[in-house]
């Protein structure tokens, strides 16, 4: 089991409305930028209660509200950093280079392909090998890119369904060691299919009845899972024979059903031991 000792969050950007409310548009309905900014302000104190040491980035006035999805950015396994290619959000990934070198120091690998997209809710890592979705937000060039920076784990493409732009982590996720949480619609019925042919090891499954609601987060021992769908609320209660945080993002995700839990910080591991030099 991986245990993180970082996390890096991002704050949100402050309304330009006196009223706090973010902007509506013709699609989307308005958002309640004091209450997201609770929920993320609750999020960030239950990592540090699960011993993260949280490095909270100040919000950027020139970036989208999509900027606070800051898991999106780089893909980080066995202590080594890959930057991700994202269709946009390129001066984001930027920033997550420059805090990874400056405050943690951890090894950074880029990718060179230029005809690589790759997002990191494509990428489900089972401590044991890598499912990566094929989606609008990571092609195959981008899946070659993490088979190339980790070449120690088995890589399995997995075709993400073009429903509302989700990952494959907005339908799957794991929820402990050796378990996945996945939901019971069609579309993520044929992605289990697909993982379960071509896995190296059998998993444990736990199927909620909303599909939002199996992007959990598998925090040091402790589940992190939304507090706002009942019937998968019962399920994890249930089902969860270990330490589980029931979670609220609903204003957060209001208009974002693609991202979750997972997408809101960056989880790092980096040994804190200090070496002496005789």
């Amino acid at each position: 089991m991986v245990f993180y000792n970082y996390a890096i969050c991002r704050r949100l950007c402050k309304p330009n409305k006196a009223n706090g409310k973010a902007a509506a548009t013709d699609e989307l309905p308005t958002v309640d930028h004091e209450e997201a900014h609770r929920e993320l302000q609750n999020y960030i104190a239950t990592l540090r209660m699960l011993n993260v040491d949280v490095i909270e980035l100040g919000p950027e006035t020139d970036l989208q509200y999509e900027s606070v999805f800051i898991g999106d950015l780089a893909v980080i396994i066995n202590g080594m950093v890959l930057l991700c290619r994202p269709l946009h959000r390129h001066k984001e990934v930027e920033d997550i280079k420059r805090v990874i070198t400056k405050e943690i120091g951890m090894p950074i690998v880029e990718i060179q392909d230029e005809d690589a997209i790759l997002n990191g809710g494509d990428v489900l890592f089972t401590g044991k090998e890598i499912f990566i979705g094929l989606s609008s937000h990571t092609n195959e060039a981008g899946a070659r890119a993490v088979a190339v920076a980790f070449p120690e784990f088995p890589v399995t493409p997995v075709k993400v369904p073009p429903i509302n732009s989700m990952r494959l982590k907005s339908h799957i996720t794991m929820a402990g060691p050796n378990i996945l949480c996945a939901g019971r619609s069609h579309e993520i019925e044929k992605m289990l299919h697909r993982m379960e042919r071509e896995a190296s090891q059998r998993y444990h499954l736990i199927r909620v009845d909303d599909d939002p609601a199996a992007n959990v987060l598998y925090v040091n021992g402790t589940l992190l899972h939304r507090d706002d769908y009942p019937k998968s609320f019962s399920i994890f209660q249930d089902r969860i024979d270990y330490s589980r945080v029931p979670v609220k993002i609903t204003e957060l995700c209001k208009n974002h059903p693609r991202y979750g839990l997972d997408s809101l910080c960056l989880l790092l591991r980096k040994s804190k031991r200090i070496q002496t030099i005789v």
